[in-house]
């Protein structure tokens, strides 16, 4: 294999994580995924599915574990789409439930809230879902 075709193959997109997180609402990429039960479960408990399959454009930040109480849901989710590039250039940002959240930066780590995003930028239809390593805390 030349290295022109190899370069290629590497940046070959797989069209099955291309479809999910390109054509799908935050809500139905989040279901597809299979590893955000304590988002969904607190989007299902508080009866806010429509928040997150809604066309205005919104931010979820998903965590990998912890329980989220139905009451904090919306101290994960923000206004607008905003990218890790986004983030970077700001020291805080105000989530939905008007709590003011810190964004700290350590080289290439990023953290809201105190809290490490592991993935950035899932991209869906209607925002933007970035997964952090556990639950965000409301004071």
């Amino acid at each position: 294999m030349s290295s022109q075709d190899q370069n290629s193959a590497n940046q070959t997109v797989s069209p099955i994580l291309d479809d999910r997180n390109a054509t799908h609402d935050i809500l139905t990429t989040a279901m597809a995924d299979g590893r955000f039960s304590a988002l969904l479960a607190a989007v299902q408990g508080a009866k806010l599915e429509g928040v997150l399959q809604d066309p205005e454009l919104v931010t979820v930040f998903a965590p990998l574990k912890g329980v989220i109480e139905g009451k904090d849901i919306r101290h994960h989710v923000m206004r607008g789409a905003v990218t890790d590039a986004d983030l970077r250039t700001t020291n805080q940002v105000k989530m939905s439930d008007g709590a003011t959240l810190p964004i700290e930066r350590d080289g290439a780590n990023l953290k809201i809230g105190g809290i490490q995003i592991v993935e950035s930028d899932i991209s869906c239809t209607n925002g933007v879902l970035h997964v952090i390593d556990s639950v965000l805390t409301s004071s």
